[in-house]
């Protein structure tokens, strides 16, 4: 099959031997061989969007961060994305040296308002210094605008943090959030051991002798403790340092009155997030914790991001 060029569907006459370079000067897409094969499908020719000085929309375009807009627009861009799905690729350096990058595809990134609301999204892409592509995140059924964000992810025990503006979003063929490449990220060392992102019906009983018992749902799980999201009405109750008894099951393992100390609480407009740390583990029971955590391991569940 012959992929096409943009130049061959835009008809810019910009190519090496194309009507207009005299005018206008060689295209400096067409000069990008390394460009070449990062895609499959019929519009899959020489990437554009990577590259600089383009010229789109009747002007000299700049970075891929700077003519996003366009590109979104742009029939070419947008039968690349829906031809390829999860297999879009921004930049040809992404696909040779992944292994060399603190970001990977796939890497699940938590994305936080002002208001401190909280998306969990994945990194589909990004190009150095200019921007990087996740899932669309939403937020109760509404999708996010532009503006400021909070993005946080682990990777190999560590969490990073850093700032964001959100410049654009599309919908269409795939819904997807493009940030500016951040200029600092700030590594924060923070656990033990790593959690993985679950969602388990779980209650917790208060260990100090009061009438408290919550309905809470494990959102994430290791080996040394886990987070739980319950409703606000119950935030009241959850303090920094209490003492809870928590119980959950995990496919046949059945978890009964674990001790846990409350670490860390945020609370958003309709929900409490807590930390817990595990204490004391019985033999019995750090060795089923051990065995569920290995199941999740085998199965790639995905890390929990740092909150």
């Amino acid at each position: 099959m012959t992929k096409l060029n943009c130049w061959e569907i835009k008809k810019c006459g910009r190519e090496t031997d194309g009507a207009r370079i005299n005018e206008l000067g060689v295209c400096p897409v067409a000069k990008e061989e390394r460009l070449d094969g990062m895609h499959d499908g019929k519009y899959a020719g020489r990437a554009c969007w990577p590259v600089a000085g383009t010229f789109c929309g009747g002007v000299v375009q700049g970075t891929f961060a700077a003519k996003v807009k366009n590109c979104l627009e742009c029939e070419c861009y947008r039968q690349v994305v829906s031809e390829e799905g999860l297999n879009f690729q921004t930049s040809k350096e992404i696909m040779d040296s992944l292994h060399n990058r603190v970001f990977h595809v796939g890497l699940p990134i938590l994305i936080k308002t002002g208001r401190q609301e909280e998306s969990l999204s994945y990194l589909t892409g990004w190009k150095v210094n200019e921007y990087l592509i996740t899932q669309l995140p939403y937020i109760n059924g509404l999708p996010f605008g532009k503006g400021r964000y909070g993005l946080k992810y682990i990777k190999d025990g560590d969490a990073y943090i850093f700032d964001s503006d959100l410049v654009a979003v599309q919908s269409f063929p795939l819904p997807l959030a493009f940030f500016r490449y951040p200029l600092s990220v700030d590594k924060i060392s923070l656990r033990k051991h790593r959690r993985y992102v679950t969602r388990l019906e779980s209650t917790l009983t208060a260990a100090d002798g009061e009438d408290c018992s919550i309905n809470a749902l494990t959102v994430d799980l290791g080996e040394g403790g886990c987070r739980l999201k319950v409703s606000d009405r119950a935030a009241h109750q959850i303090r920094p340092d209490r003492v809870f008894k928590l119980s959950f099951s995990f496919l046949d393992k059945c978890f009964k009155d674990i001790d846990c100390t409350v670490k860390k609480t945020g609370i958003t407009e309709k929900f409490c997030f807590s930390g817990l740390e595990f204490q004391d583990l019985s033999a019995d029971c750090k060795h089923s914790l051990l065995s569920v955590i290995e199941i999740m391991e085998r199965l790639q569940m995905p890390e929990a991001p740092f909150s």
